[in-house]
């Protein structure tokens, strides 16, 4: 559905209803026998983080635009190739970004500050 149909049906339901359905305690009983959220602390990202970047050393380690951009960068000659590479980690690095918070944006358990 699009933004303007829920905030039409959120209208719509506003002016029906006066406020919440009188369930007989039902929901609280419901909420507090509903398991905690477990919370992952920070380890987990940092774990995700380790994996990602030996997964990509592994997978592009052995690449030969690889071994050629490591020879020119240690060698101190830019080159368009390296330029590339950089330039193509660089942007995929920030589209990951966007995307990221783009979708912790629109999950409402998380809220940016």
């Amino acid at each position: 559905m699009s933004a303007e149909a829920d905030d039409a049906i959120d209208a719509l339901l506003r002016r029906s209803f006066d406020g919440p359905v009188e369930d007989g305690g039902f929901t609280d009983r419901v909420m507090r026998t509903l398991p905690r959220r477990h919370r992952h602390g920070a380890w987990c990202s940092l774990v995700g983080m380790i994996a990602g970047a030996v997964s990509c050393w592994v997978t592009v380690g052995s690449s030969p635009i690889m071994l050629m951009a490591w020879q020119i960068w240690v060698s101190g000659r830019p080159s368009v190739s390296l330029l590339s590479l950089v330039l193509a980690v660089m942007g995929l690095s920030v589209l990951g970004l966007i995307w990221t918070i783009s979708e912790a944006a629109d999950d409402p358990r998380h809220v940016l500050t």
